[in-house]
């Protein structure tokens, strides 16, 4: 969830963004745009524009090999938030200049070939703060899910995540619209309307 989401990268921030920076601005994005991670390590800068705050997915990276295509095999352009914009901002200063890809390994000087390290720095943090169990990629999930809990339109949604609106509809329907879910079944219940009959009783029509 979104507390569990802020505890996470404040914890991050604190233990990384003065020797590791990569691995914090990694899930400043992760977080922010919904992007596999085998999609964010793949990134170059040729696919970031930033005069029109987007980038483009198109390739992946699993195991170690750069896959040219993503795993739906359809290309698409993911707009950059505020937050996101940043990351990639501040990216640039680190990585720019010197490399291909955007998200290089403080550690090693070289491209991430898989998410291993980084998935394990998040298991880390949950573990430093007490938070359940789950995958780096349930980052993904839960910028799904903040879009729909905020009324952004599930096609829409669907596009930046790459999914199609069936799937995306599968997957998150009780986040699609749930209060005004709420406003329509209210409706019928409005509907019925109270009067008395000949006899006093009151009836619903």
């Amino acid at each position: 969830n979104e507390m569990e989401k802020e505890i996470i990268l404040n914890w991050l921030k604190e233990k990384y963004i003065a020797d590791y920076p990569t691995v914090y601005w990694y899930f400043v994005v992760a977080f922010w745009t919904g992007c596999r991670p085998s999609e964010i390590i793949a990134l170059t800068w040729q696919d970031v524009d930033f005069l029109n705050k987007q980038i483009y997915i198109n390739k992946g990276r699993v195991n170690g090999v750069q896959q040219e295509t993503t795993k739906t095999n359809k290309a698409r352009f993911v707009d950059l938030n505020d937050f996101a914009f940043e990351a990639f901002q501040q990216l640039r200063l680190l990585t720019y200049l010197k490399y291909e890809h955007v998200f290089i390994c403080d550690e090693t000087g070289k491209e991430f070939t898989t998410q291993k390290s980084l998935s394990e720095k998040f298991v880390a943090s949950l573990k430093a703060n007490g938070i359940r169990y789950r995958p780096a990629y349930n980052t993904r999930h839960t910028y799904a899910t903040v879009c729909l809990m905020n009324g952004l339109n599930p096609v829409y949604v669907a596009s930046q995540l790459g999914h199609s609106l069936v799937m995306l509809t599968m997957r998150y329907a009780k986040w699609i619209n749930s209060d005004k879910n709420k406003e329509e079944i209210a409706k019928i219940s409005n509907s019925a309307k109270i009067v008395p009959n000949k006899k006093g009783i009151k009836l619903c029509v």
